[in-house]
């Protein structure tokens, strides 16, 4: 029963604050010729349910990250898509890790091509990534799951 103020109307619900933003990926269509008849219309479009779903899943992925010298460096890995981000650990020495410390924008891809999802984003080292590669070792070890890489500290 909703609680009643001092002059027997129900009490105004109190404001919570509200949670940060959290933005979503933006759905897109490729960019080509006409002549390909790719709709320009956002019906048909897949949500991001789908496309989390098939990351989550995933084991093997690609990541693109930008060389100094601003040629593109694709490198295959295993790596763990876990509450909208992907985390995976390298050495500091890899061309990646190198990579993405001079600049942290990278492209992420799934690895089914026939569902393919590009995701677009920016690096950070995470402290998750080491405590997720130190927990998860034990249970790759005994059950012969796949190796969780990161960009560990």
């Amino acid at each position: 029963m909703p609680k009643k103020s001092a002059n027997g109307k129900p009490a105004a619900k109190k404001k919570t604050p509200a949670e940060p933003a959290v933005s979503r990926p933006v759905a897109s269509r490729p960019l080509m010729p006409a002549r390909y008849g790719i709709s320009k219309s956002a019906k048909g479009l897949l949500d991001w349910s789908w496309g989390r779903e098939r990351l989550t899943k995933s084991h093997n992925y690609l990541i693109v990250t930008v060389r100094p010298d601003g040629r593109p460096h694709a490198m295959g890995m295993h790596g763990l898509w876990f509450e909208d981000a992907f985390y995976f650990g390298t050495g500091e020495t890899t061309r990646k890790a190198r990579n993405l410390e001079t600049n942290p924008h990278c492209i992420l891809v799934s690895e089914r091509l026939e569902e393919l999802i590009i995701v677009e984003g920016t690096a950070e080292r995470s402290a998750m990534t080491r405590f997720l590669v130190r927990s998860l070792r034990p249970a790759r070890r005994n059950m012969g799951g796949p190796t969780i890489l990161g960009w560990a500290e």
